[in-house]
Formats: structure tokens, sequence, C-alpha cells
């Protein structure tokens, strides 16, 4: 397994290589990938797939759900070999489908059940890892289910093959047919084709191994106890209580502050060839002096309107702009034309020297760069909803036209809004435990390891990041605590592309209750029968094992803590007494919640105060206590909890 694993890390670096060789090999014809992807499904007769850009290297594929060819930039944009046989390698899947072919609708039919195998697998190995390993025939029945998921995955990577192999086939003949490229080009295409189509064999292969050892462990009749443990650590699950982790940061998400917050990019009319300086919303004065600077803009051939705004980045720092860039806008209104947007990447007020203008499509969002690196400075805009929220375009066109002085205002309908995309995470699992890691570049430079300024933050899943969960960084370094475990941050790469971290599940913790100390003393309220409330002690349970489990209904973890969680309530003489602390909800709600699910759980309401004595720093969250209210587990799921109470009660058996 180890060695398939080394093959296919080694052919992902060949294709890397041979993909920025031939990028840098221009076409004749110099067609950019988009043009090529425009041609080809022309001459298909396919009219009804779109061919739209996305973020990330490599990350081009065809979506027969929705019929779009998804191209990277790189792609996209590029006029090169590489691009090219990209680009029509994605048309080929849209030929195949277009076509009914039979290899193509046979891989579709098998994602749904080749995904409940992947799930299936995770959930036996999460399983293994918590309870221990099985032996006799309960573990030849489990061995039995992972052969038949990896039996499925293995089909599904073997049908994968000849998809891949002919949509490359029909992309090169196509190429040679129409003439497009010369026949070193051709050479070029077909060899970038080439490697990109090996490591679909690796990863076949690597699914035929595991699949081999599998049947070979099942062949065998029986199950040692090394052989569950190289499953597990083959798989990635370690116990070694402190790792050192260098995690790739390759995603890009947001900040969950700013979801609570509207932030605009308030657009002003284009003054012939010259822009005026930015509004500071927070300190501008009635009273400010406009000051308008000549700007080097694009030449068009469709006379729209045009209008120019600032983002903020700390990127620029001339006494004109301090900290924003500037942004020339084509058609800026809610119309049935597409939005052109030009960036001053370079902040040297000539717009014709950044490379291609962005496009905003009629009630769509673009992601839009704001300098030159490939992890610097994004953002997403869109035109602002103005029907949605009336009255926020009414306080602001009110504050805006108070402030323009000798610009003018194109409305905040004319507008749009902002969303930082000042965020890089990777996620990290070993099967039992799965975490997302990510920098934050507060100042919005372009660099994510300023001194003092930015951050780093930690969740159980990326996109939205919560500033609870966050430290800032000093002298490059930072300390985070999760699940039990406390993060050292070691070092962060200033343009963001890994982390490295030190993960301890052993360490003392800060922030975090530690295992062995005592529950802190605190009084929760408890809903009676004409709900009201009544003050209880938490001291009441000591002389009994005692689980507290801090909810709210909304959290998407209850909702899979919830079976489980009625399940410990239901279960009689386990020597344990279960307290679910509801945080936000009202006492009528929490009444009818105790009615309605009949279970011997104890019933009350968490708060700030106790949520701050009991270091809560995500919810929903659980802590086991022993007799003594001494911590046994600070950060324990339901379901954990049940399986805890089942082994307890077979060693008592024992």
């Amino acid at each position: 397994m180890i060695v398939m694993m080394l093959i296919s890390m080694a052919v992902q670096h060949k294709l890397k290589a041979k993909f920025t060789q031939y990028s840098n090999i221009h076409l004749s014809n110099r067609l950019s990938g988009k043009e090529i992807a425009e041609r080809m499904l022309r001459d298909h007769g396919i009219s009804n797939v779109q061919i739209i850009q996305v973020d990330g290297q490599l990350s081009d594929h065809y979506n027969p759900v929705n019929r779009t060819v998804n191209l990277s930039r790189e792609v996209y944009y590029g006029e090169n070999a590489a691009s090219a046989s990209v680009a029509a390698h994605e048309c080929g899947h849209a030929v195949q489908h277009a076509t009914a072919y039979t290899m193509l609708q046979l891989r579709s039919k098998l994602v749904p059940i080749q995904n409940i195998s992947a799930t299936i697998l995770n959930i036996i190995i999460f399983g293994a890892a918590f309870i221990g390993f099985g032996i006799g025939g309960g573990a030849q029945l489990i061995l039995g289910i992972i052969l038949a998921c990896y039996a499925v995955i293995t089909l599904f990577a073997l049908v994968t093959l000849p998809v891949e192999f002919d949509a490359s086939n029909r992309a090169l003949a196509w190429m040679k047919q129409r003439n497009l490229v010369s026949e070193a080009e051709l050479h070029d295409a077909g060899d970038c084709l080439k490697w990109a189509a090996m490591t679909y064999v690796a990863a076949a292969a690597g699914a035929l191994v595991n699949l081999l050892y599998f049947l070979l462990q099942f062949i065998g009749g029986r199950v040692k106890m090394i052989n569950w443990l190289t499953v597990i650590l083959g798989l990635g699950i370690g116990t070694i209580s402190a790792q050192n982790i260098q995690l790739t940061l390759t995603d890009r998400g947001t900040d969950a502050e700013f979801t609570k917050t509207m932030m605009m990019a308030n657009v002003f009319e284009f003054r012939g060839d010259s822009v005026a300086n930015p509004v500071d919303f927070a300190s501008a004065k009635v009273s400010d002096v406009t000051e308008w600077k000549k700007v080097k803009a694009p030449v068009v051939s469709k006379a729209y309107r045009r209008g120019f705004t600032w983002i903020f980045s700390a990127i620029k720092t001339d006494d004109f702009a301090a900290n924003h860039t500037l942004m020339l806008i084509e058609n800026p209104g809610w119309t049935a034309y597409n939005t052109i947007i030009w960036t001053d990447r370079n902040h040297n007020y000539d717009l014709t020297d950044d490379g291609l203008p962005d496009t905003i499509k009629p009630h769509k969002t673009a992601i839009i760069a704001i300098d030159n690196r490939p992890n610097g400075f994004k953002i997403m805009l869109e035109h602002f909803p103005a029907s949605q929220f009336k009255q926020f375009a009414i306080m602001n066109d009110k504050a805006m036209y108070q402030l323009q002085g000798s610009r003018l205002y194109s409305g905040t309908e004319n507008s749009f809004r902002i969303r930082r995309m000042n965020i890089l995470f990777g996620t990290w699992s070993n099967g039992k435990e799965t975490f997302a890691l990510c920098v934050k570049d507060a100042n919005c430079n372009g660099t994510y390891s300023d001194n003092g300024v930015d951050e780093v933050m930690i969740a159980d899943n990326g996109y939205a990041f919560q500033n609870l969960q966050s430290c800032v960084l000093k002298g490059g370094k930072g300390y985070l605590e999760w699940n039990n475990a406390a993060f050292y941050i070691e070092f962060v790469h200033p343009d963001g592309k890994y982390i490295k971290v030190r993960r301890d599940t052993s360490a003392a913790l800060k922030y975090i209750l530690n295992k062995g100390k005592k529950l802190p003393k605190f009084r929760y309220a408890e809903p009676t029968e004409k709900e009201k409330i009544k003050k209880r002690k938490i001291r009441r349970f000591r002389g009994e094992d005692l689980y507290v489990y801090i909810w709210h209904d909304q959290a998407s973890d209850y909702i899979q803590d919830s079976a489980a969680l009625h399940a410990l309530g239901r279960i009689k003489n386990s020597g344990m007494k279960i307290l679910m602390l509801n945080y936000g909800a009202s006492s009528q709600y929490l009444h009818r919640y105790s009615r309605r699910y009949e279970t011997a759980i104890f019933q009350g309401f968490s708060s700030n105060k106790v949520n701050r004595k009991l270091k809560i720093r995500k919810i929903p969250t659980g802590i086991l206590l022993n007799k003594r209210q001494r911590i046994m587990d600070a950060a324990i799921s339901p379901s954990e909890v049940l399986e805890y109470l089942k082994v307890s009660s077979n060693n008592k058996q024992q």
C-alpha cells in the first residue's frame, strides 16, 4: 500500500512537471483553452454545454449534471499545448455524454454506489480505531463488508480508465483532423494527456492492491491484531499523542464574521480619464475635498457606461489611495449584459497592463484577484441585491450622496456587495478526527504571516471560520486548542502555501477543561411544568457518573448526535445520569421538547456565564464526569459515551 502511495505521488509530480513544461510552449494559432473548447463543442453540434472558469490548479473537469466544461484559470486563458490538450480532453467527455458513450453511462451509475461504499469504509475505520480490534466471526463479517466496498471502488476505478482514455483519443483526433496544431504541438498535447491518464492508472492499481490485500485476509479466515494495526496505520490513523503536521493550504474560505456584515464597493461615475480618491465611510466628512487622478483606461468597442470603485487592501501605500486598489467597471448596473471589471493589480493607475478583465454575469458572482500572486488577496463580488435589502440601500444612498463631494455616485443598486476571500485553508483527517486549519490575511495585503496582525483559525470543516477559534501570530507562532488537543503553530508560509503545526493530545490545556481536574461549580436553570425556571446546582449529581451535553438545535453536529443522545436516555440501570443544557432556546421550547421525547434525561439551560466557566468554544460539546465530578473526557460525543457504557458493561460481566 505504501509503495502504491509513493507511485501515485510520483505520477502526480510528473504530471505537474509536464503541465508546467508544455504551458511554456505557445500555440502557433494563439487560441486559448476556452476558444479550443468552443470550437470542439461547435464542431460536434453541442450547444447546451457551458464553458466556465474555476479556481485551482489542474481542477479541470466536465460536470454531466449541469452540463458544464470547467476549466482552471491557466487552461481557460492559456494559449499553449497544455491548455489546448486539457480543454479538448474535457470537451471529449461532453461529446461522450452527447453520444451516450456506454462506459460513461456505466460510470455515472456507479457514482452513488461508490460514494456509499466510501462512506461505509470511513464508518468502519472510525469504529475500529475507537472500540479496538475485532476477533473471530465479527471481524470476519467486517472484513467481508470492507472487501465488498473495495470491490465497488476498484470497479469504479477500472471503469474510469476507458472513459478517460477515450476522451483523450477524441480530443487528439479532433485537433489533428481540424489541423488546429502543428505535428510538434500535437505530440506535446498527447504527451501531456498521457501523464494525466497515468494518474487514473495509478489510482486503479492502488484500488486493486487494496482489494487483493483484503481478499487474502478474508480467505485466511481469521484476523490478527497486527493485521488490523497495519490496516489502520495504512489508512492514516495514528496513536501517537504528539505529531508534527505540515498542511498544504489549497482552498479559499471566508471569515464567519463577514457573513454577518454588509460590505460594499460603492461605484462612482468615471470622469473621462480620471478617478477620485476613495471615500473612507468610517472617517469621511461632508467637508472633505475630493482629489482626482488621471488613469490609463482600456479601449473597448461598445460604449457602455463606466464607473470606478476602490477595494480595501494593504498592498497599496501611496498617498492618493492608501490601502486601496482601483477597479474600473464597464456596465456596473443590473442589466441583461455582462459587467466587465478591470483591476489595477500592478497599482500603477494603468489598467491596460493587468491581464484580461473579469466578468460578472447577471445574477452571478465572480471571484476577483486583487494582485498577481497565486495565493494573493481575492474578493467575491456581486451586484448589490437592492430588492432584498431595501432599507440598507436607502441608508447607504443617503450617506454616500452626502459624502460624494465632486464625485457622481451611481447609487447602491448600481454598486457591489463584497465578501473577502482572505482565508486559505486545508483539511486534515486521520479517519477518526477531521479538522480544517486556515490562515487569515487580516490586513488584506496578500501576505499571511504578518506579525501581530494575521491569524490562524481552526474549525471542523472549511469555508466559514469563527473568530472564537483563532489566534494572532506573534513571531510567526501561535497556539490553539481544538477537540481536547493543543495545536502549536510553528510556521506559516508568507504566501499561504502551507502551515506547520504540532498537535498534542496529551498536553495540559489552557482554554479547555483538562482530564482529571474537578468540574467548576455552577448553577443552571431547569424548566418546570408551569414553563418557569428553577435554579439547580451541578453538585446535585455528585455520587453518580454524569454526562453533560451543551447543545443548540440549529447546530449540524446536534442533528447527528440526537439519536445517540436519546438512546443514552433510554438505557436503564446504566449508573450514569444525562444532563442536557440548551444554549439559546426558550423555556417553553425546552419544556415541549422534554414532553415530546420521553427519556430519563435531565434538561436545563446553559448561559454565557456557564459557557465561560466550562471553557466552551464549540457547541455542541459533551463532558464526561465520574462520581466525584472529576473530568474523564472534556470533548466526547453521545455515540462515544454509548460505546463507553457498552465496554464498561462487558468488563463488568467478565
